[in-house]
């Protein structure tokens, strides 16, 4: 996959997101409940930190180090949600906010400073699958899975404002 394709994708992927999140109020973002327990600002936050590990990761691998080893088994994914949720709980709205933009806007600068060799070329860490495959599974695939809940739960809001059941 080329830069501009891969940067086209993680930008779609997140215009979704942002589109979901229109006309959302602070004590809706807030609220428990858009997926089971976890708030929209919860799902900004995990989402926040899971991309930042992206950015951590690729640092790492250009200076040789190894890599956070979160996406080894379900346990450990776990562990790692549970602990980045507990970091971000009391952060305040408009930080998860700023956050959650400019970590994207840092993926799409990481993006666009890397050749399309660079993209295509396999990568140890990422069991020999191109690098354009790592944004690919933990920026826009990650978008995409937690999008369905968000999309669901604003449905939900919308068919309760209105009254209907």
């Amino acid at each position: 996959m080329a830069r501009q394709a891969l940067t086209s994708a993680i930008a779609a992927s997140r215009a979704k997101f942002e589109a979901a999140l229109q006309g959302l109020t602070t004590e809706q973002m807030v609220g428990p409940g858009a997926a089971g327990e976890w708030s929209v600002k919860d799902i900004l936050a995990h989402i926040t930190a899971c991309e930042v590990e992206v950015l951590t990761n690729l640092g790492k691998a250009e200076r040789g180090q190894k890599l956070g080893q979160a996406g080894l088994d379900r346990t450990a994914i776990d562990a790692q949600n549970a602990k980045w949720l507990a970091e971000y709980r009391d952060r305040p709205l408009e930080r998860v906010l700023d956050d959650f933009r400019g970590v994207h806007r840092q993926i799409i600068r990481k993006v666009k400073g890397l050749r399309d060799e660079e993209l295509a070329a396999p990568v140890p860490w990422q069991r020999g699958l191109p690098l354009h495959q790592y944004f690919m599974e933990e920026v826009v695939d990650h978008e995409a899975e937690h999008l369905p809940d968000l999309q669901a739960w604003r449905q939900k809001q919308r068919h309760g404002a209105n009254g209907a059941s």
